[in-house]
């Protein structure tokens, strides 16, 4: 049961050129205050946090084939959870500053094809300052293993992408990141209809 929702909102501005054109963005998700029927003695309860974020898409050279983006995101992490209710001295969860830089540059492979390489960044900020002293919420201290109170995430992929004789695409991407507290791999498809 969700106590309170808000939308996002988002708005964009597009610049047009021949060579060069931006898109702005921002969105806002509020914090919705969950009220699951669980005994906090039994399971810790988190809130999903408020966010915001902020981002840009520059699309340049003839015909705009490369597109870099920035985007910045804040995540209320400190208010999604209860203060520690231990005995000692706990700390509790931080909110969260995370920055994400990328590329993709798309290669015209036929008429109907295109491959897209990309390659990323993100400065990930957990909501914890130490990896040695991780928060706590009511009666539950958070244990993992992590790299630390800031971690430097890189991103390889590509994606094929294919007109139909409607004019509609098909896409097939898969991605790799590194560097976090695991590697892992995404693959996806998009269907135009």
């Amino acid at each position: 049961v969700l106590e309170s929702f808000t939308p996002h909102i988002l708005a964009s501005i597009i610049f047009l050129g021949e060579s060069f054109k931006v898109n702005l963005g921002i969105a806002y998700q509020s914090a919705i205050q969950f009220d699951f029927m669980i005994e906090p003695d039994i399971l810790p309860a988190f809130d999903m946090p408020q966010q915001v974020n902020v981002g840009a898409t520059f699309y340049l050279l003839e015909g705009t084939p490369l597109r870099a983006t920035i985007d910045f995101q804040w995540i209320n992490w400190s208010a999604t959870a209860e203060d520690p209710t231990l005995s000692g001295n706990f700390k509790t969860f931080e909110d969260a500053f995370n920055v994400s830089v990328g590329f993709e540059y798309r290669i015209q492979v036929s008429e109907t094809f295109f491959l897209y390489p990309r390659a990323g960044y993100r400065l990930f900020d957990p909501p914890w300052e130490d990896e040695d002293d991780l928060p706590a919420t009511g009666r539950y201290k958070l244990v993992l293993d992590t790299k630390g109170s800031s971690v430097n995430i890189f991103s390889l992929g590509a994606g094929l992408s294919f007109s139909t004789e409607e004019g509609t695409f098909r896409t097939i991407d898969i991605a790799v990141d590194f560097g976090g507290d695991s590697a892992n791999v995404a693959v996806g498809y998009t269907h135009e209809f």
